[in-house]
C-alpha cells in the first residue's frame, strides 16, 4: 500500500503497472469501511473465527475443534497471521492469499470507469491466453458485502464456472465467491486520484492455482495488448523508495491508519 501510495504522490513518475504477491494471508479494507465490521464479516463466513477489538490491537483466535485456539496479532505481522491494513482506495475489502494484486498509475483525465474497463480487458486476455473464458460484467452494482469477491461491479471479470467445471475444484470449496448465474466474480478494481494521478488497484481470486511466472507474464501480455504499449521493466527511483519507507513506517503500519474507522 506504501508503495502504491508513493508511486502516486512522487513528481514524475511515469505510467506504472505494478504485479506483486502478497507474502502472507492478508486482508485490505476500503478506505470509508469500518475495520471491525470487515472483521465480524471475515469471522462468520470463516465459521470458527472469532475476532475481538481491544483499543487499536485486533486479534483473531482460530477455535478449532480438537485443538487449542491460537492467538493471531493481524497487525504485528505474526508468522502464521493474517494481516489487515487499510487501502488508500475505496470498495470494499478483499482476502489476499496466493494470487496476485495489481496496480496502475497514471495522469490521466480518462473517468475511472474507462480505466476500470481497459483493466478488465487485459485480465480476460490475461485469462483466454490460459485457456480460461471470461467475460465483464456490464450491470449495476450488486453490493451486499463487506467483501469485495461477494460483490458485483461493472467492469468485474467473471468467470465462466460451467462451462470450466470440469478444471476447477468441487462448488463447496468456493463458497466465498459470487456467482452469477452466468459465472463466478475473479477480478475487482478500486481507484483514487491524487491531484490529477490516478491509483488504480485490483486483485485475482481464481478458483485454480497457476504458476506466479505464467499468470504475471500473461497479465502483463494482456496489458500491453490491451493498451498498445511496450511494457518494460523498471526499478524505484530514490524519492520514490524513501516515501515508500517513510508512509510503511509512520501510516500503513500504524493503527491510528488501520483502524480509523
Amino acid at each position: 500500500m506504501a508503495l502504491d501510495e508513493a508511486l502516486t504522490r512522487t513528481p514524475d513518475t511515469p505510467p506504472t503497472f505494478r504485479i506483486y504477491y502478497w507474502n502472507s494471508p492478508s486482508i485490505s479494507i476500503g478506505y470509508f469501511q469500518k475495520a471491525v465490521e470487515v472483521l465480524n464479516t471475515f469471522s462468520s463466513t470463516r465459521g470458527d473465527v472469532a475476532c475481538e477489538l481491544a483499543s487499536h490491537d485486533v486479534k483473531m483466535a482460530y477455535k478449532n475443534r480438537g485443538t487449542q485456539g491460537r492467538t493471531l496479532h493481524t497487525f504485528n505481522f505474526a508468522p502464521g497471521g493474517i494481516n489487515l491494513v487499510r487501502r488508500p482506495t475505496g470498495g470494499t475489502a478483499v482476502f489476499h492469499d496466493d494470487q496476485p494484486s495489481f496496480t496502475l498509475v497514471l495522469k490521466t483525465p480518462a473517468k475511472v470507469s474507462q480505466i476500470y474497463k481497459l483493466l478488465g480487458k487485459a485480465v480476460i486476455e490475461a485469462l483466454k491466453s490460459l485457456g480460461m473464458d471470461a467475460w465483464m460484467w456490464e450491470e449495476k452494482d450488486r453490493v451486499s458485502s463487506h467483501f469485495c469477491t461477494s460483490n458485483v461491479s461493472p467492469f468485474d471479470v467473471i468467470l465462466d464456472y460451467k462451462r470450466q467445471a470440469s478444471s476447477f475444484p468441487s462448488h463447496d470449496n468456493l463458497n466465498h465467491y459470487k456467482y452469477t448465474s452466468q459465472g463466478q466474480k475473479v477480478a475487482g478494481y478500486s481507484a483514487r486520484r491524487y491531484q490529477g494521478v490516478a491509483l488504480f488497484q485490483g486483485y485475482f481470486h481464481l478458483p485454480v492455482i497457476i504458476k506466479e511466472s505464467s499468470l504475471v507474464e500473461a497479465l502483463i501480455a494482456g496489458m500491453e495488448k490491451v493498451t498498445k504499449a511496450r511494457l518494460k521493466e523498471g526499478s524505484l527511483s530514490e524519492s520514490e523508495a524513501l516515501l515508500t519507507q517513510e508512509l510503511r513506517h509512520k501510516k500503513y503500519l500504524q493503527g491510528d491508519w488501520n483502524f480509523k474507522r
